[in-house]
């Protein structure tokens, strides 16, 4: 039992001190209001349960465990997970549309996941995961918002039509995986394109 409870502080520290450094330092590319605290929470928590551990008291290294995992587990809900809010690129680009694009425009995804999109815009949207759809839209004519990732456009639409597209909006988004975040790449940036590019 005591190199058990041990072993869970030591991950304890581990896990916090790499929440601190990933979300909470200077190099980190996702800020998320509240990961100190989890950080250092879990610390905390965990060199308390390392230490009863040492002395040989199970039953309070399982309440450390206890507690430091509930305080842990509120802080993310109320203080962490409200602050991905800033990354939902939806509500702001729903706020542009709403001004910008007509009842007879065209409201094109490409390859991007928004499924809240429809909620806020009241609206049907095209959605696209192959690029072919996208084009022949464009060479259309047909009056259209097209929303995309940066890298996207740039590998796939940009190069294909000699559409005249106009930057209205860019949203930051949150991409949670894994070697994203070890490797600090910056978030992917969706774009919100049109071919009106007239103000109305």
């Amino acid at each position: 039992m005591r190199l058990v409870t041990a072993l869970i502080g030591g991950l304890l520290v581990v896990a916090g001190a790499g929440f601190l450094v990933l979300f909470n330092s200077a190099l980190a590319v996702y800020v998320l209001d509240g990961s100190a605290l989890v950080g250092l929470t879990a610390i905390v928590g965990g060199a308390c349960v390392m230490a009863f551990a040492l002395r040989r008291r199970a039953f309070a290294a399982l309440v450390a465990v206890a507690c430091a995992l509930i305080v842990v587990n509120w802080v993310f809900v109320l203080r962490v997970l409200p602050s991905f809010e800033a990354y939902k690129p939806a509500p702001q680009l729903a706020e542009v549309l709403k001004k910008r694009a007509g009842p007879d425009d065209l409201i094109v995804t490409y390859n991007v996941a928004l499924p809240s999109l429809v909620y806020y815009l009241r609206r049907h949207t095209e959605v696209f995961y192959d690029h072919g759809p996208v084009l022949d839209l464009l060479q259309s004519g047909r009056p259209l918002f097209l929303m995309v990732t940066r890298d996207d456009y740039a590998r796939a639409i940009e190069p294909a039509t000699p559409a005249r597209l106009c930057r209205i909006s860019s949203q930051p988004t949150f991409d949670v995986k894994l070697k994203n975040i070890l490797s600090r790449q910056r978030m992917p940036e969706i774009l919100l394109l049109t071919n009106r590019c007239t103000e109305k």
